[in-house]
């Protein structure tokens, strides 16, 4: 998921594809950021 589309969403105010796309990339964060912490940790802090 890209930020972009995120941003297309909000744009033409589709709210129901800006839930759609946030919810996709709030999922996306959860999934991986645990692994993407443990690649990168100097992407954090605490």
């Amino acid at each position: 998921m890209k930020h972009t589309a995120i941003v297309d969403a909000l744009e033409p105010g589709d709210a129901s594809g800006r839930r759609a796309h946030i919810r996709r990339h709030a999922r996306r964060v959860l999934d991986h950021g645990p692994q993407q912490r443990a690649q990168h940790p100097e992407y954090f802090s605490e």
